[in-house]
């Protein structure tokens, strides 16, 4: 690869490393912080909004994750979904709830018995496999391993306790 050539590798790097972080503190950093204000003030309209924008989202990041190979393929792929960001959140343009209102309540609404079946069977093979998995690990401690499990638990519990006692 020539010198030339590997400049511009680290330069398109440098650029997506950067549009990256940019882009994922526009998405998560700033409405995080823009909850917590809502969070903490007396009127609902935005806690409104910032719920509506993490639904939005939400479902906007596990799209992006199942066409993320794709994705990849557009160029400045991390500056468009910036803006595309902006335009959700921005008080003006109130993007998240216009997506909301006009798609995903009515998505969801009309789905909304089928999804809540599917958590509950999903949690129900999780307590599942979760019960499965003690159930094995039981099995393949032995009485000694078994001992120092339950102390070293214990202990941890212990010192969390001891901890959150001394913070409060």
């Amino acid at each position: 690869m020539s010198e030339g050539g590997i400049f511009e590798t680290l330069e398109v790097f440098v650029y997506q490393v950067l549009t990256n972080t940019i882009c994922n503190a526009l998405c998560f950093l700033y409405p995080a912080y823009a909850s917590y204000k809502a969070i903490k003030s007396n009127g609902t309209a935005d806690d409104k909004q910032w719920l509506t924008y993490w639904v939005t989202f939400g479902l906007l990041h596990v799209m992006e994750f199942w066409f993320g190979p794709v994705l990849e393929y557009i160029p400045l792929y991390w500056l468009l979904k910036s803006g595309f960001v902006l335009w959700l959140q921005h008080p003006s343009t109130k993007g998240a709830t216009t997506l909301y209102y006009k798609y995903v309540q009515p998505f969801l609404k009309n789905n909304e018995a089928r999804i809540d079946q599917e958590l509950s069977q999903s949690g129900r093979y999780a307590a599942t496999g979760v019960a499965m998995a003690a159930n094995r690990l039981s099995q393949a401690l032995g009485k000694e391993q078994k001992q120092k499990l339950a102390e070293t638990l214990v202990t941890a519990a212990i010192n969390s306790q001891v901890e959150d006692s001394k913070t409060k």
